[in-house]
C-alpha cells in the first residue's frame, strides 16, 4: 500500500511538472464527479456533498468555505443562478482581522457579479460570537446580483457583548460600492447591527447604486432594519419591519451619512408596513380588542 502511494504521488508530480497544476485540478474535479456528482446541477442547485457542506458537521467555518467555493465555481464557469438545498446553514461571518466598527473586509457568504443566489427556504445562521463587526452575506463591489428567498438570522440572543463596545456592527446583508442590487423574497432577523446596510467602498469612493429591496420581512435587529449610508438610486417597498431594538437609533429605516463624502440620492420609500412590535403580538392585540 505504501508503494502504492508513493507511486501515485511521483505520478501527480510528473503531471504536475509536464502539465501544470491546472492539469491536476482538472484530474481532481474529474474524480469527485465521478464520486459525488456534477457540482452544480442543472437547475443550479448547489451539490453540497461535493463542496463538503455537511449540515450534520454543524462547523460553521466548513459551511461557509464550502458555499464561498461553490459560488467561486459558478463565476468560473459562467452560471448565473445557484440555488441552497434546504436546511440550516451555520454561517461565520466574521473576520479574525476584524474587531472594531463596520470595514470593507469582506466576511461570510462572498456573492459575485451576475449571480442570482437562491436560498430556496434555507435559513443562514450567523453562529455566536463575541465580535463587535460581522457580514452573513457581503455584496461589495460587484454587480447585477439577485438575493431571494429563505431567512438570513443573526447571533442577537446568544452573542457575547462583554467585550466593551456598543455591538452594532453586525449585518444581515452587507452592500458596499455596488450595483444593480435586488434584495426580494426574504426573512431577516436577530442582528446586532442591521438587517440591511447599503454603503460606498473603499475610501468613501464608490458609492452603491440602483439598489432593490422588495417583499422583505426585518424583525429584531438591534440598531436598524435597513441603512441607507451611501446609494443612489434606492427603492424599499412592500417590505415589513418591525421590533427593532437593542441600540441607537433603533430605525425601521434610516438615511443617515456618516461623512460628506457621502451620497444619498433618489431614494423611493413606498408601501411598507412598520411597527414597533412584533406583528404577532398586534394580530393577538387585535383579536383580543375585537372580542
Amino acid at each position: 500500500m505504501k508503494k502504492i502511494k508513493l507511486l501515485l504521488t511521483f505520478i501527480a508530480l510528473l503531471i504536475i511538472f509536464f502539465f501544470g497544476r491546472e492539469c491536476v485540478v482538472k484530474i481532481d474535479e474529474y474524480y469527485k464527479i465521478q464520486k459525488y456528482g456534477e457540482p452544480i446541477s442543472e437547475d443550479g442547485t448547489i451539490n453540497n456533498e461535493y463542496f463538503a457542506i455537511d449540515l450534520n458537521e454543524q462547523n460553521a467555518e466548513k459551511i461557509t468555505e464550502g458555499i464561498n467555493k461553490a459560488i467561486e465555481y459558478a463565476n468560473k464557469n459562467s452560471i448565473k443562478y445557484l440555488k441552497l438545498e434546504k436546511g440550516v446553514y451555520l454561517i461565520d461571518g466574521v473576520s479574525n482581522i476584524v474587531n472594531a466598527n463596520e470595514t470593507d473586509t469582506k466576511k461570510g457568504i462572498i456573492l459575485k457579479s451576475n449571480l442570482t443566489f437562491d436560498l430556496n427556504g434555507a435559513t443562514l445562521k450567523q453562529i455566536a460570537n463575541d465580535k463587535v463587526n460581522y457580514a452573513i452575506i457581503s455584496i461589495t463591489d460587484v454587480e447585477n446580483v439577485k438575493l431571494i428567498n429563505g431567512k438570513i438570522e443573526g447571533d442577537k440572543n446568544e452573542h457575547d457583548y462583554s467585550k466593551e463596545s456598543t455591538h452594532e456592527w453586525g449585518f444581515g446583508v452587507d452592500i458596499r460600492g455596488s450595483e444593480r442590487i435586488e434584495i426580494e423574497n426574504l426573512e431577516i432577523s436577530d442582528c446586532t447591527g442591521d438587517g440591511i446596510i447599503a454603503t460606498d467602498y473603499k475610501n468613501r469612493i464608490k458609492s452603491s447604486k440602483d439598489i432593490r429591496i422588495k417583499n422583505t420581512t426585518i424583525h429584531d435587529c438591534r440598531r436598524n432594519g435597513i441603512s441607507i449610508i451611501s446609494a443612489i438610486g434606492v427603492e424599499i417597498s412592500e417590505n415589513e419591519i418591525y421590533h427593532i431594538n437593542g441600540t441607537a437609533p433603533q430605525s425601521a429605516i434610516i438615511l443617515e451619512s456618516w461623512d460628506s463624502k457621502q451620497i444619498i440620492d433618489e431614494v423611493n420609500i413606498c408601501n411598507n408596513k412598520i411597527y414597533p412590535v412584533s406583528y404577532t403580538h398586534l394580530r393577538a392585540h387585535e383579536t383580543r380588542r375585537q372580542v
